[in-house]
């Protein structure tokens, strides 16, 4: 049998975190842009959200420069970079591609 201690601990945590949704829409915290971003072909790696200095560094060292460079990479290779491992590589070239493409 539950008790009514139990049934308090589990529903708690959701109540909480449904009112503080709740809160955060009526007072407007979570914008979405009313902008999308068109990230170009020829702008560095680090305008890619997840590369930072130390990843662009490796990354040239494989002469991959641009975000260009990163979308037509061999994926395998990218995955040999210090640093970067396979699902690294999927995420960034699939958020590249979607940058690219919005208007």
């Amino acid at each position: 049998m539950v008790s009514f201690l139990e049934i308090i601990i589990y529903v708690t945590p959701i109540a909480v975190g449904t009112l503080m949704a709740v809160i955060g829409d009526r007072l407007g915290l979570a914008q979405i842009p009313s902008k999308k971003v068109k990230l170009k072909r020829e702008a560095p790696v680090t305008k890619i959200k997840g590369i930072g200095t130390e990843n662009a560094k490796e990354l040239s060292k494989h002469k991959i420069n641009t975000v260009d460079d990163l979308v037509k990479a061999d994926k395998k290779k990218l995955a040999k970079v210090k640093g970067v491992d396979k699902k690294l590589v999927k995420k960034l070239v699939k958020f590249a591609l979607k940058q690219m493409m919005e208007d």
